[in-house]
């Protein structure tokens, strides 16, 4: 009596591999999805510590914001958006008046208390020191390339923006413009403008839900980059970013652009184009400007 041999048919395995193939195909893009929503939470969660440490050094600097002003190469002053907090910047800046020592950046001394930072640039230490508060797990590319290399903002995935400035999240400076004179890039236009605007802050204008104090890398982008203004943002969503707001909370938002209204007749308003007569008008409600935000 002959003996059926063991194994599989060829039949059986084609039908094996076509299961698991069809398992594979289920199961990756919901891993992926989960995976996807476990970065956005430690972004979020990232933002909402930056955000409370904003508050904290509000209150012992009454209602000042942390906005470090650098000096320019052609002398006038601006401010960092990304010095708020976060480690050295890459060795590509050294010489330019945007590389902050990390022992300068105000939110660092709230974050990381115990860690002790160098308050001038020293080249040996780049690389040395790690804040992850500062860096967004979806972060893959730099938008500040322009500064050094010049054209429009863009998306410079040869480096990120957290080991390319210390930072992969930006503070909100474009609210600042309407409160400087004529453009005016002197320290004490710069003073007068960031006194105005926390001032301001502080006002019944300001829905602090509503006002973005700081964001991921996709919110200037869209502001800032090339038409149309559309960009796939750091988790995967066409214009959406995390984003810090003034009364502590984070979310995740989409970004579109509007037009101008009686309420906020600034949207779409093109930053070269503040002047000094916007100081007269009323404090918009937006967001970043010139975008608007929703769920």
């Amino acid at each position: 009596m002959k003996m059926r041999r063991g194994g599989f048919t060829l039949i059986e395995l084609l039908v094996v591999i076509a299961i698991i193939a069809l398992l594979v195909g289920i199961l990756l893009p919901a891993l992926s999805k989960a995976r996807q929503a476990s970065r956005l939470s430690v972004s979020l969660s990232n933002v909402r510590q930056i955000s409370g440490a904003m508050g904290s050094y509000r209150l012992d600097f009454k209602d000042q914001l942390p906005f470090p002003l650098v000096q320019n190469v052609n002398g006038g002053w601006v401010i960092c958006a990304w010095a708020m907090g976060g480690k050295y910047n890459d060795a590509r800046w050294n010489g330019v008046p945007y590389d902050v020592a990390p022992g300068n950046r105000p939110l660092n001394a709230y974050i990381y208390p115990t860690v002790a930072l160098d308050t001038t640039v020293n080249t040996a230490n780049r690389g040395t020191i790690d804040l992850p508060a500062f860096k967004s797990p979806g972060d893959k590319g730099t938008i500040n390339s322009d500064i050094i290399l010049g054209g429009a903002m863009r998306v410079d995935q040869s480096i990120t923006g957290y080991d390319d400035v210390g930072s992969s999240y930006m503070q909100n400076v474009v609210w600042f413009q309407l409160f400087r004179r004529n453009n005016s890039t002197t320290l004490a236009s710069f003073t007068e403008a960031v006194n105005a605007g926390n001032k301001r802050m502080g006002s019944s204008q300001v829905d602090p839900s509503k006002f973005v104090l700081l964001s991921d890398q996709t919110a200037p982008l869209v502001i800032f980059g090339a038409a149309p203004n559309r960009f796939v943002g750091e988790f995967g969503d066409i214009n959406k970013s995390v984003m810090g707001f003034l009364d502590g909370h984070a979310d995740y938002v989409t970004m579109e652009r509007r037009n101008p209204t009686a309420e906020d007749p600034y949207a779409n308003m093109s930053i070269g184009n503040m002047t000094s007569s916007s100081q007269t008008k009323p404090y918009p409600y937006s967001f970043w400007l010139p975008m608007r935000t929703h769920n």
